[in-house]
């Protein structure tokens, strides 16, 4: 659990460095073999949540609530094209 700026920042690296993992993985092994990918990076997957849960809870982000349906699939469509582009 982060409890302080500190522990926030050293949990912000921490993610950054997952996700560089993660495109290294997707640069080496997504097209030579994808049940290998999704193998190998159940780790990091696990890891990256694990991470984000505790930086949304420290940060309220995981008390924002969306107005409506539409902003809250925009919001996560957002976020999932840029950690798509990470590494291309």
């Amino acid at each position: 659990m982060i409890t302080n700026d500190e522990e926030l920042n050293q949990a912000l690296e921490a993610l950054g460095l997952m996700y560089r993992a993660m495109a290294s993985l997707r640069k080496d092994m997504l097209a030579m073999n994808r049940k290998w990918f999704n193998l190998m990076a159940e780790g990091p997957v696990d890891e990256i949540r694990k991470i984000q849960a505790e930086i949304e809870a420290y940060t309220g982000m995981d008390q924002v609530v969306f107005d409506d349906e539409d902003a809250r699939e925009s919001a996560e469509a957002r976020t999932r094209a840029q950690v798509g582009s990470i590494g291309s």
